[in-house]
């Protein structure tokens, strides 16, 4: 990799550090039963951009996004009203009010285990293209890893 002089830069990257290293373990999760706009409000005050899903047991069963949020709000029909022979929005009920989590939700969990490495969560990433990967249990939710993450031991 060349640097800002056009020299070639080595980095020291801790490709070997397990990930249970570096994982959270204080993971945000959200309801399935949750409704998108509550998703959207959760996610906005956290300043992340996605969470496992989990079920009444605190299952995990899902990951969701704000990609996910905004292509559930490009499929929606948006009522509409007349007025004074012009189309307006009619936010009385936000279509997102009846939509939960469950309907959005990416149902295909990509789990890895505590102790693969920082190396293998990097591949695992850029083959599925996501963000974070969950650390499951069983099937509980004991930490995530995030590229953010990563980057940070960089």
């Amino acid at each position: 990799m060349a640097g800002a002089s056009g020299r070639s830069v080595a980095y020291d990257l801790p490709m070997s550090k397990l990930v249970r290293d570096l994982m959270r373990r204080d993971v945000i999760s959200i309801p399935q039963t949750a409704s998108i706009w509550e998703l959207s409000r959760l996610l906005t005050e956290r300043c992340i951009s996605g969470v496992p899903v989990v079920d009444a047991q605190g299952d995990v069963v899902g990951v969701v996004s704000r990609a996910d949020i905004v292509r559930c709000m490009q499929d929606l029909p948006r009522r509409r009203s007349q007025e004074n022979g012009f189309y307006v929005e009619d936010d009385e009920i936000p279509p997102s009010a009846s939509v939960r989590v469950a309907d959005i939700m990416n149902r295909a969990v990509i789990s890895a285990p505590s102790t693969a490495t920082v190396s293998e969560f990097s591949r695992l990433m850029l083959a599925h293209r996501i963000h974070r990967i969950l650390i499951i249990d069983g099937r509980k939710l004991v930490g995530i890893v995030t590229t953010s993450d990563i980057l940070k031991t960089m």
